[in-house]
């Protein structure tokens, strides 16, 4: 086994991860950041609009008007003190974001903005980039961090699957991974960042990429820490997925763009009074039941970007109407067929302002965490979180006074086998029920269902193999939100239940659950209680 010591360890090469592994190194740190995936091209940055909401200081687009945005889109669900820091520091990130490279679009002077629905004014700066693909726009924020990570010779180990954190007595060390070629690694450090993302390639239909699988959220509740809101799960309204797989962006419609069934009607009205400017939450959810009505083309509604003038639309939206144009669809006169999909994990590690998790030694910033966004986030605002929580875990993390890292090698139960191999098909049938049971519209039936599939196969996969890990935690995972939505008796933001269609004051509150001796324990959290 490889041992691997440094003063702070990063788990995703995502941006959150590259955010805190800079920040330690600022900080005067040894860093090392291990991801699954190559460093830099990890995560949902990768496929990200390229645009990053912020607070700009003007006074229509100060922090206390960016703050109320966020707050009113969570439903009652934030952390405040989560989303006044995202917030109040969203300004000095962009400072810092191009300090470190990245390209913001500016315009006369000041930052280029859009405004995607939900939020009250344009905040939504975009990146420059020229000479990157369409659907891989958010490398302008990753491919700048990772040229200041090499030049700041912070250590980077790409294609090992971290699947045990290490703890000494009560606090996280390090942790322990394979590669794909059964390498075990032992990684050791004094502070520990999860910066993992989310779950959503949990589900069948999503936007998400294939390694956000819930593979940080298992870790954390392994160390002992609490998630809350798992229920809370954003779907993208208006993906494209055929002829080409990509989103259609929600700046769109603050251009002009609406949303038509197969008769060609607008129909947003008739679910949200604000029409095709609602949160992607009710517009997610009004697409999903237009389709289910019967009112559908091919299990799609159409984007009609028609309504925006063309010179803007080929001049402010080049790339997209270039894009559009190569899979021979012209957004100038043709509709464009999109359907919801699971977008984002608005749940996840109950972090506090410092991205303390609670359990010593460990902290967690990005889609991982939950309570920024409560129960809806709005456009660029993940981006926005990843900079400030990422920034602040690895600030947080190489403040850890320095331990003594002993060479002796730490026992792990597990054989070390990392491929899939014959939980590959599992794994597709749990992505299916996750996605026809669990998805936009849920019920006690469904869930319940769900619930007991999971319980089944989580008895069949008791072995003591690495392949029986990875389903037994993406079962956990996949558990978390189940149990979570079956407990709240309501309708929520990206939550909806059937049996119980409206908002329910008792609820106002978070759905924790953690591990108590292997057994997934679940609490409802009302808002005057959940600081105890």
């Amino acid at each position: 086994m490889e041992i691997v010591k440094s003063d702070v360890l990063i788990i995703g090469g995502g941006l959150a991860g590259m955010m805190a592994a800079l920040a330690a190194r600022s900080c005067g740190k040894a860093v090392t950041i291990v991801s699954k995936r190559p460093i830099g091209k990890a995560g949902n940055t990768l496929v990200s609009g390229g645009g990053i909401s912020s607070a700009t200081g003007e006074e229509q687009n100060n922090a206390e008007n960016f703050l109320q945005d966020i707050m009113r889109s969570g439903k009652g669900l934030n952390n405040g003190t989560l989303a006044h820091k995202l917030a109040a520091e969203s300004p000095s990130i962009l400072r810092q974001l191009e300090e470190y490279g990245v390209k913001l679009v500016r315009k006369d002077g000041s930052y280029k903005k859009r405004r995607p629905p939900g939020h009250s004014v344009p905040r939504n700066i975009p990146t420059d980039w020229t000479g990157l693909a369409y659907q891989n726009r958010g490398l302008s924020f990753m491919l700048p961090l990772l040229d200041r990570i090499r030049e700041q010779n912070i250590a980077t180990i790409s294609g090992v699957r971290i699947f045990q954190l290490i703890k000494s007595d009560s606090r996280v060390v390090g942790a322990i991974g394979v590669d794909k070629e059964n390498n075990a690694y032992q990684f050791l450090a004094d502070g520990v960042v999860l910066a993992t993302g989310g779950e959503g390639y949990l589900f069948a239909k999503t936007n998400n990429t294939s390694d956000i699988t819930g593979d940080g959220l298992a870790l954390a509740l392994a160390a002992g820490c609490r998630l809350q809101d798992m229920e809370q799960v954003q779907f993208y309204p208006t993906m494209m997925f055929d002829p080409v797989k990509v989103p259609i962006s929600n700046p769109l419609f603050g251009a002009g763009a609406v949303l038509r069934n197969a008769a060609g009607e607008r129909f947003m009205k008739r679910y949200d009074s604000a029409g095709d400017m609602a949160t992607r939450d009710n517009m997610a959810r009004a697409i999903f039941m237009e389709i289910q009505a019967g009112r559908g083309i091919d299990n799609c509604i159409y984007v009609d970007c028609t309504g925006i003038p063309s010179a803007q639309l080929k001049e402010q939206y080049k790339d997209f109407y270039q894009f559009l144009l190569a899979a021979k669809i012209d957004p100038t006169k043709d509709f464009i067929k999109v359907s919801p999909c699971v977008h984002y994990s608005l749940g996840g590690v109950v972090i506090d302002e410092f991205a303390a998790t609670g359990v010593p030694g460990l902290y967690a910033a990005g889609e991982i965490c939950g309570g920024i966004h409560g129960a809806n986030r709005l456009s660029g605002a993940a981006l926005m979180e990843a900079c400030v929580f990422g920034r602040q875990a690895g600030i947080s993390a190489a403040s850890q006074p320095a331990q003594q890292k002993s060479e002796r090698t730490f026992e792990s139960k597990y054989s070390p086998n990392f491929t899939i191999g014959d939980c590959s098909a599992t794994f597709n049938t749990v992505r299916r029920k996750m996605w026809e049971d669990v998805s936009l519209i849920r019920s006690e039936q469904s869930l319940q269902r769900m619930n007991d599939y999971i319980d089944r196969m989580a008895q069949e996969t008791a072995s003591g193999s690495l392949q029986s890990v990875y389903l037994r935690d993406l079962l956990r995972v996949a558990k978390t939100i189940v149990q979570s939505a079956l407990v709240r008796k309501e309708s929520r933001g990206a939550h909806f239940r059937r049996d119980y269609p409206q908002i329910n004051p008792a609820f106002a509150g978070n759905v924790q659950c953690w591990l108590e001796e292997d057994e997934l324990l679940f609490k409802f959290m009302p808002i005057n209680t959940m600081s105890s």
